[in-house]
């Protein structure tokens, strides 16, 4: 019986050392994309609009991991890669 109760234990351990990487990872990911955000340009939004940023920071602050990883995926990244493209296309001769 004190295998078991040995196994369970160091089973819960990593649990909670699991629990606590993932919830570090997710408030950095979501101050990381609250920074974003913020200091974005509101033309620098897809399809920008009359609120736009306000929207995504409502989205972001309120959502937590979950808003930031929708802005991540559907702003931060989508933009970026514009913006990286554009360089690119700026940079060829002729």
């Amino acid at each position: 019986m004190e295998p078991i109760a040995g196994l369970f234990s160091l089973f819960i351990i990593l649990f909670v050392i699991l629990f606590f990487i993932v919830m570090i990872l997710s408030l950095t990911l979501w101050v990381l994309m609250l920074i974003d955000v913020v200091q974005r340009d509101e033309s620098d939004f897809p399809n920008p609009e009359k609120n736009t940023k306000v929207i995504w920071i409502l989205v972001v602050s309120l959502a937590v991991a979950i808003g930031a990883g929708v802005y991540y995926f559907s702003v931060k990244k989508r933009m970026d890669n514009l913006f990286s493209v554009a360089q690119d296309e700026s940079l060829k001769p002729g």
